[in-house]
């Protein structure tokens, strides 16, 4: 049974507590209602529901009612007061109400509708079925109404709350990621790892059908009647016996569980749903999910994001702990510390990690590039010796030992840990997900990227472990995964001693390139400001779980206005072979979504930023090749101008960030015969 409920306040109650016009007619839901009552329901559109509701709740009102006269009827002119001297025929009107629509049953559905609004509001509308409305019978920050799901049937209760008052507030809730994985039987066996170490771990007794039987080498069925089923979820046997039952192929995982007493050993033969047919499979990630809800509580939401099935918990939070992502008072936060960067960088920088948490600064040596990593991590992290690693590349690094360590060849069963601390940082990651972590890996390119950090591309995408060693041992598990909130941020300088980065890495990152205009450096001449960072530390730590969660939740992409841009530059880079893929341009609109919502740009800039970021970086090539794509680029930039006649970028240029690293690139190529986005 899935349950959700709210206590109603004055704009959704029929019946409020004092004067005052208030005319709505609906009654507005919180975004977990939807799940419930409109799972596939999309934003900007409205959908007919259908519930039961119950004829007592309503007569138990109607006496409440009574009882907490005087109460004010509204409209959006006006307000009548309801004393103690109409409660007779106030009950009267309200009986009549119930007699008519229940026609003597004890039940009724009740037909209405949902809308969820581009603004992400939800509510409930047309509420007078048969001339009966819910809203007549409730009563501000005293009723309550509360939907369960019981199989595929809605039941709407309605109650009183005799200790809510005016200042009843309505809870407020965090999500908290619990579990994540790519493929479909890890994130199965994550998911009872975790319930198994959860002191209520045996109550998964009370969905087992005789559960004192259980006995070897017996597979076990967890299930609940008309609700879900899980056929051979387990197999009871010892752990010497589960190597005979995973030959010749792997059926069960080999980490042993209790229930009841009894080892037994979880399947790794999951389902995402049906078959083609309409048949169910043995075992089904939704009916994970459901038992998990019924079992374990409501709070808990399966979302599959991007490929990555994820399981979050609702955590209910203090009003005072709700502090909202403020792109503005970063910016301001790190201003006061000394550095010098323009406000649309800073925002650029923060909004990137958030879309994808990997992330190359690249440009002019000296211009701040690590600077503005250290100073955003110092800044938002509560503990900065914990949270934030600083690791030089080395020019000799051939392998990922730097970074992840190496099984000891002469000492068994014992690893060696890499003296970076990196290894650590993801560990206490993996065990503090609420809060960022940082990994900033200053001149990146000194050596080949692809040699010692192609574990981390790879694992970035596919959110696939990386194995380590074969043991368990040692503090070191076999393998491990990045956790969501790590944030890797690589800094770049182009020159004789650095390499090239290939395209599948830049393909993989945001990349932000720092360069510094006249009047930028006449303003520090100037100004002369003197840096301390340690003024800053933890000054932004409250946002950090909000920046966190905002980096980890889905966001409602849409390529409307932007896609025949897109879709331009697609074709254009398509001609020397630098051309874009899905993934790519799901980040970019990600990025955009992003940039406007949380980071202050006007869609404009966001779609600029986007595409110098994500679009530019692959570009190198002769003068033959690159000429023509360049031109035809700077001209989707509406300069108004020809880039052959253009000395500087024009004010009017609808996408100056790109116009201008156009320009200067088409400059390199005519000067020099060759041109790329990487400059020294």
């Amino acid at each position: 049974m899935t349950t959700v409920s709210k206590v109603l306040k004055r704009q959704d109650s029929g019946l409020k507590l004092g004067p005052g016009p208030s005319g709505e007619t609906s009654i507005n839901l919180r975004q977990d209602f939807l799940p419930l009552l409109a799972d596939d329901l999309k934003k900007g559109s409205q959908q007919d529901i259908t519930f039961k509701i119950y004829r007592q709740d309503f007569i138990d009102s109607v006496e409440q009612i009574k009882s907490h006269l005087p109460l004010y009827k509204t409209t959006s002119q006006s307000s009548e007061q309801l004393g103690t001297d109409s409660a007779i025929a106030l009950e009267q009107s309200l009986r009549k109400e119930i007699d008519d629509f229940f026609d003597g049953a004890e039940e009724k559905d009740y037909s209405c509708s949902i809308l969820y609004r581009t603004d992400s509001r939800v509510y409930l509308n047309n509420l007078k079925s048969k001339g009966f409305s819910i809203r007549d019978f409730l009563v501000e920050n005293h009723s309550e109404i509360v939907f369960e799901k019981v199989a595929d049937q809605v039941h709407l209760h309605v109650k009183f709350n005799e200790e809510n008052n005016n200042t009843t507030m309505d809870i407020k809730y965090t999500e908290k990621l619990i579990v994540s994985h790519a493929q479909l039987r890890t994130f199965a066996l994550k998911c009872i790892t975790h319930f198994s170490s959860q002191p209520d771990w045996d109550k998964i007794e009370n969905y087992i059908a005789n559960v004192d039987a259980i006995a070897e080498p017996n597979p076990i069925k967890v299930s609940k009647p008309g609700l879900f089923s899980l056929v051979g979820m387990f197999r009871c046997c010892s752990i010497d016996g589960i190597v005979k039952y995973n030959t010749p192929r792997k059926r069960w995982y080999t980490e042993p569980f209790t229930i009841s007493g009894k080892t037994v050993f979880l399947s790794t033969e999951w389902y995402p749903g049906k078959k083609d047919d309409g048949t169910p499979y043995d075992l089904m990630i939704p009916d994970l999910v459901t038992f998990i809800r019924d079992c374990y509580g409501e709070d808990y939401i399966y979302k599959l994001n991007n490929g990555i099935h994820e399981l979050w918990e609702r955590v209910p939070v203090e009003e005072s702990e709700v502090v909202e992502f403020d792109v503005a008072r970063i910016i301001e936060t790190i201003k006061s510390s000394g550095l010098v960067y323009s406000e649309d960088l800073v925002s650029r920088y923060v909004i990137s990690l958030m879309t994808k948490p990997f992330t190359i600064l690249s440009g002019l040596a000296g211009s701040g590039k690590t600077q503005l990593a250290i100073a955003f991590a110092k800044a938002i992290c509560e503990d900065v010796q914990k949270q934030v690693r600083i690791v030089p590349v080395g020019a000799d690094w051939t392998n990922r030992e730097p970074l992840l360590g190496y099984p000891n060849a002469l000492e068994s069963g014992k690893y060696v840990r890499p003296e970076s601390g990196v290894l650590q940082l993801i560990q206490d990651a993996i065990e503090d997900e609420t809060h960022p972590y940082f990994l900033i890996l200053d001149e990146m390119n000194l050596s080949y990227v692809e040699r010692y950090f192609a574990d981390f591309l790879s694992s970035i995408e596919s959110h696939s472990p990386i194995l380590l060693w074969d043991k368990n041992a040692d503090g070191v598990p076999m393998s491990i995964s990045l956790p969501r909130n790590l944030f890797i941020v690589g800094t770049i300088n182009v020159d004789e001693t650095t390499y090239m980065f290939s395209p599948k890495v830049l393909d993989r990152a945001n990349v932000i390139e720092f360069k510094i205009n006249e009047s930028e450096m006449r303003g520090f001449l100037e100004a002369a400001p003197i840096v301390d960072l340690g003024i800053i530390e933890g000054a932004i730590a409250d946002i950090a779980p909000e920046f966190v969660n905002v980096a980890k939740s889905p966001v409602e992409t849409e390529f409307e206005g932007t896609s025949a841009l897109l879709l331009g530059f697609f074709k254009a880079l398509k001609s020397v072979n630098a051309e874009f893929g899905y993934r790519s341009a799901s980040e970019i609109g990600r990025f955009i979504t992003l940039a406007h919502d949380k980071g202050n740009l006007p869609i404009e800039k966001a779609v600029d930023a986007a595409i110098v970021q994500k679009l530019l970086p692959k570009l190198h090539g002769s003068r033959k090749k690159l000429v023509p794509v360049l031109t035809t680029l700077w001209d989707m930039c509406d300069a108004g101008i020809g880039i052959e006649l253009a000395d500087e970028v024009p004010e009017q240029t609808r996408y100056p960030l790109t116009a201008d690293k156009l320009l200067r690139m088409y400059r390199g190529a005519i000067d020099n015969g060759f041109t790329s986005f990487a400059e020294a």
